[in-house]
C-alpha cells in the first residue's frame, strides 16, 4: 500500500578475474591479498569481546535516505520490489540498532558495524531486509562496501549473509558450487561458514567503495540466491568485522546483463504490514 517511493575477506584472488563484468567504482582488481590476514590465527567466537552490540532499535529513523511519505512507514516494513529482474538497495533503508552506525547522509550515507567483532560467530547485529520477487528465478549478489580502519584493504572488510527462505543459497566459481555450512549441503566455503551464513569479503589493497562480494577463503566465489517463485523474501545480514562499510546491495537475474543492472535506479521501496 502507500508510501512506494524511489531511493535515491579477503581472498586470495582465483587465477582468472572473477568479476571481469562486475563495476569496480574504485579501478583496484582483486590481488591475491590473504583474506583474513588479522584473522587467521583466532577466527573462532572465543576471541570476541563480549558486550552487548544490539543496542536500542532505530527502528523509524534509519531510512532517511529515502522519504517514506507516511509517518506510518518505518524501516521494518520496507519492501525492496524487483522489477525486470533487479533489485538494487541502499542497506542504511532498514531497521537497524546498536552498533550498526549509519554514516553520512543522502546519497552518500552508508551502514557500519562499530562494535565487536564476530569471527567465528555469526547471528549478532542481525539487519533483516524484506523484498518482492516478481519475476523468479536465480539471481546474482553482489555489494558496494569499504574499509573504515586503517589502510590495509584485506582487513575489516567483511559481514555475514543470508538468505533465509530462498529456495537456494550458494556460491559458484566456474564449475563449482559451494553451499553455506549448516544447511545439510556440501561442499562448503574454505574458512568461516556457519547455520546457512556465508561470509562476504572484498579484496585487494584498496579501502574506498567499490561493488566487490566473495566467499570462500583464498578461492574467492560469487553468490547467487534462486527464488522459485513470487513473493516476499528475506536477506539478512549480520556483524562479523568491526570497521565494514556496507552501502548498496544487488540482486540480478542471471540472465541479465550485470554491469547494466548495477548502473540503474534505485529499486522502489514499497510499505508492508
Amino acid at each position: 500500500m502507500a508510501c512506494s517511493f524511489f531511493t535515491a575477506c579477503e581472498d586470495e584472488d582465483p587465477s582468472e578475474d572473477l568479476f571481469s563484468d562486475q563495476i569496480d567504482t574504485s579501478g583496484d582488481d582483486p590481488e591475491g591479498s590473504d583474506p583474513d590476514s588479522e584473522e587467521a590465527s583466532n577466527d573462532d567466537s572465543s576471541e570476541e569481546e563480549s558486550n552487548s552490540d544490539e543496542g536500542n532499535s532505530n527502528d523509524g529513523s534509519s531510512g532517511e535516505s529515502g522519504n517514506s511519505g507516511s509517518d506510518s512507514c518505518t524501516p521494518s516494513n520496507y519492501i525492496f520490489e524487483e522489477e525486470g529482474g533487479v533489485i538494487l538497495g541502499e542497506l542504511e533503508d532498514s531497521s537497524f540498532s546498536g552498533s550498526w552506525q549509519k554514516q553520512g547522509s543522502g546519497s552518500s550515507a552508508y551502514l557500519r558495524w562499530t562494535g565487536s567483532q564476530y569471527f567465528g560467530d555469526p547471528g549478532n547485529g542481525v539487519v533483516r531486509f524484506k523484498i518482492r520477487i516478481t519475476n523468479p528465478g536465480s539471481y546474482r549478489f553482489s555489494w558496494r562496501s569499504s574499509v573504515t580502519i586503517g589502510n590495509n584493504g584485506t582487513e575489516h572488510n567483511d559481514t555475514w549473509l543470508r538468505f533465509p527462505d530462498a529456495s537456494d543459497f550458494y556460491a559458484t566459481k566456474n564449475n563449482s558450487t559451494i553451499y553455506p555450512k549448516g544447511t545439510g549441503k556440501s561442499p562448503n566455503p574454505n574458512g568461516a561458514s556457519a547455520d546457512g551464513w556465508f561470509k562476504v569479503y572484498r579484496t585487494g589493497n584498496n579501502t574506498d567503495f567499490k561493488w566487490e562480494a566473495y566467499t570462500s577463503d583464498h578461492d574467492g566465489h560469487i553468490i547467487h540466491a534462486d527464488f522459485d517463485s513470487p513473493g516476499i523474501y528475506t536477506m539478512e545480514i549480520s556483524a562479523r568485522s568491526t570497521g565494514h562499510g556496507v552501502d548498496k546491495f544487488a540482486l540480478v537475474r542471471t540472465d541479465l546483463n550485470f554491469n547494466d543492472a548495477l548502473g540503474g535506479a534505485m529499486s522502489e521501496i514499497t510499505c508492508g504490514d
